[in-house]
């Protein structure tokens, strides 16, 4: 996942309107199941090759690889153990080797106990994208003329966390129709504008309880 989604984002400005990348991790707190699932173009999967098979990533860690013309998709499920989360005040999954991006990676993501049966979980999305690959100079790539057609073709598509429990206390973030997810999204066009134009929260947050 990290790989894959680091050369994605590296590669976009240079791609066109076709350079199409989506990645969904989503936890739930009350039974501690992950389920993370990425999808790249055919386009960015031909120019983000560099000897690594997609297809032999997804499964050696235990997922499930389908290509179509479109599009690459990987879907992985595993378990996770929330007293390690409030440990280490990260992500930490079951199985070690998955690939997940980590803060060391750039993902500053923490999380803390807040209260019985609650977590807080917050994405610094300033310290997320000043890291990010394709933020500086991603705009001088872009040909003169066609950065509204390709922001438009970008649109929609980014990173997005899902958190899910009993209920969603607080969050700065979208809420389910139920009220038991939040979730904390990274759209594409964010990593290629300024501060001044991004439009995710400096810091999104949520308590959940689970």
């Amino acid at each position: 996942m990290n790989f894959i989604y680091r050369t994605a984002l590296s590669l976009l400005p240079v791609l066109g309107l076709s350079a199409c990348f989506d990645a969904d991790l989503a936890f739930d707190l009350s039974r501690e199941t992950a389920r993370m699932e990425w999808s790249m173009s055919s386009q960015l999967l031909a120019m983000a090759g560099e000897g690594k098979d997609p297809r032999e990533g997804c499964e050696a860690n235990g997922g499930i690889y389908t290509l179509t013309a479109e599009a690459g998709r990987c879907t992985l499920e595993t378990r996770f153990f929330r007293e390690d989360w409030i440990d280490q005040g990260r992500i930490v999954l079951a199985e070690g080797d998955m690939p997940l991006p980590t803060r060391e990676d750039g993902l500053p993501l923490a999380i803390e106990r807040s209260g019985f049966k609650t977590l807080r979980i917050t994405l610094d999305t300033q310290e997320f994208l000043k890291d990010a690959p394709g933020m500086e100079g991603g705009e001088e790539d872009i040909p003169e003329g066609m950065k509204p057609l390709f922001m438009a073709g970008i649109a929609g598509h980014g990173l997005s966390f899902t958190f899910t429990g009993r209920s969603v206390r607080q969050t700065n973030g979208a809420v389910s129709a139920d009220g038991r997810s939040a979730t904390f999204f990274i759209p594409l066009s964010d990593v290629m504008e300024g501060p001044e134009n991004r439009q995710v929260p400096p810091l999104y947050e949520a308590e959940i309880r689970y």
